[in-house]
């Protein structure tokens, strides 16, 4: 239902040729580090934020491909993580050769602080400040996934690494200005005719609320007041409902949303209508999908598409509504593609579960985050489209 940052197959960052060495590290910047004897890159193993593994893999670009180098003084600097904002670590400082290479929180300590030393070729070695060892990745393995250690400075081709710069990109935007009843996981929003704003939301009996300005929010009830007695057998008699999705088409608003519980497969997604979007005024039209305990599949989170022969599909983005379904570099969703167009900062947590509309003023982004205290929060950005047409956020 959420997820810890965009990955819609969205924008993607343009990558330099040029490599850098140790006399050219521009802290500014964010790098690649591709490995000269596999020709992977270091990257955040399972796209990570939480401390834990690193590893190499073929080279996508991503942002948990991208390494931000943080001079901590003394010709040594930490490598931080473009995508979580941890740093690379040696495991319980530990210096003997072998010792994991993993993501951990930043503490400025030794064992998180390497030097940059030349080698041949433009390449260059990271050595730990804490052990003297270089970043090396096992057994000089060339394989997706294998693991990165340190090991006694040898100069070979698997503790060479080539820096790559990425060209640097303005930091992610905090959300645009709500006020008002702003606690909201899974949001859906629709424009209706007199210019105001109704939005559904994941909770007990599918709470709504409305705007104005889209600024100033306000709750006004559930749109099933009497319960969803229907949807028991798939949420173990909650009446708790997952992800709504909005659409107003022909004078009748149409709500899809999902009935399930958490670890579960049995899943369904339902549709109800209203012709004034209003609390208590929807009715329930049945059962569209579902699944079921054992299935390799999950009939939740739904998002209706309309293609210009009228037709409607439950689905997300691709030039065709059958797929295939790539990130901007053409690698598929399937096969771990996903191109990051906003990420957590500061006290904004985990942005996801998005919503676009296209309102008078332009393109616009709802989604939900986390603050400091774990509460779901609305957020609201403006999108803009590149020349290829893909969106980023502002």
């Amino acid at each position: 239902m959420s997820f810890v940052a965009i990955l819609l197959a969205f924008c993607h960052p343009i990558v330099a040729a040029t490599p850098a060495n140790a006399a050219d590290i521009d802290t500014s910047a964010a790098y690649l580090l591709v490995n000269r004897n596999s020709g992977k890159v270091l990257e955040v193993f399972n796209r990570g934020t939480a401390d834990g593994a690193i590893d190499q893999w073929a080279r996508h670009d991503n942002a948990w491909q991208q390494w931000q180098f943080v001079d901590s003084g003394g010709g040594y600097y930490r490598l931080r993580s473009v995508h979580s904002g941890k740093v690379l670590d040696i495991a319980t400082a530990s210096t003997a050769d072998g010792a994991d290479v993993v993501l951990w929180t930043d503490r400025n300590a030794t064992n998180q602080q390497f030097r940059v030393s030349d080698s041949e070729g433009g390449h260059i070695r990271l050595i730990n400040r804490n052990s003297g060892k270089a970043l090396d990745v096992w057994e000089r393995s060339i394989a997706d996934g294998a693991r990165v250690s340190q090991y006694t400075d040898l100069g070979s081709a698997n503790q060479q690494w080539q820096l790559v710069k990425v060209r640097s990109r303005p930091a992610y935007p905090r959300p645009g200005p709500v006020t008002g009843d702003i606690g909201v996981h899974d949001p859906t929003v629709v424009k209706r005719s007199d210019g105001t704003y109704l939005l559904a939301y994941t909770g007990d009996n599918i709470p709504l609320k409305t705007s104005n300005d889209r600024t100033a929010w306000r709750n006004v009830g559930p749109a099933f007041p009497g319960g969803v007695p229907w949807a028991h057998p798939y949420t173990n008699n909650s009446n708790q409902i997952w992800a709504p999705d909005l659409t107003y088409v022909n004078g009748r608003y149409y709500m899809y949303y999902s009935a399930s519980s958490n670890g579960s497969s049995r899943s369904a997604i339902f549709l109800a209508t209203s012709t004034t979007g209003a609390a208590g005024s929807w009715r329930h039209e049945g059962l569209i999908y579902e699944s079921r305990a054992g299935d390799n599949f999950n009939a939740i989170d739904p998002t209706l598409t309309i293609d210009t022969q009228g037709r409607w599909w439950l689905t997300g983005r691709s030039t065709s509504v059958n797929g295939p379904f790539t990130d901007r570099d053409g690698v598929a969703m399937m096969s771990g593609g996903g191109t990051e167009i906003l990420a957590g900062r500061g006290g904004i947590h985990g942005p996801g579960h998005q919503e676009y509309l296209d309102d008078s003023d332009g393109s616009i982004l709802f989604y939900h985050y986390y603050a400091d205290n774990g509460a779901p929060l609305l957020g609201i950005n403006r999108l803009g489209w590149d020349q290829d047409g893909w969106p980023y956020v502002y």
